[in-house]
């Protein structure tokens, strides 16, 4: 629908960066079998992490993401601007999250509470 959008609502406690470097993140992506996306939300909290910290073999390393703490529960909006941008219009897709931390110093992660199809 041209129209769609995606709430959703989340907390995370994620590494924050380190001498200006990221190296944890989390995201939201599109998948459809063969190709992930990653969404950016486009209002409420966005993502705070970009680029790639050394040392970093992670599915996110290179991505933008969720970084550092949300204090508390937030809302994430991606909106029908940023779902058409990925190019699946009418196909069936997955809403793939992912996470990726080193072993030096990690969060205690992502929790999503609620996600919202509009």
């Amino acid at each position: 629908h041209g129209s769609s959008s995606i709430d959703v609502t989340l907390s995370y406690d994620i590494e924050d960066s380190f001498s200006g470097e990221w190296f944890d993140r989390a995201n939201v992506a599109l998948f459809d079998g063969e190709s992930r996306i990653v969404i950016h939300p486009d209002e409420g909290n966005a993502y705070r992490a970009s680029g790639t910290g050394p040392f970093v073999d992670c599915p996110v390393s290179g991505e933008d993401g969720f970084a550092g703490s949300s204090n508390g529960t937030k809302l994430s909006r991606f909106s029908s601007i940023v779902l058409r941008a990925t190019n699946f219009t009418n196909k069936v897709v997955s809403l793939d999250f992912a996470y990726g931390t080193d072993m030096l110093s990690q969060g205690k992660g992502i929790s999503i509470q609620q996600i919202i199809l509009y």
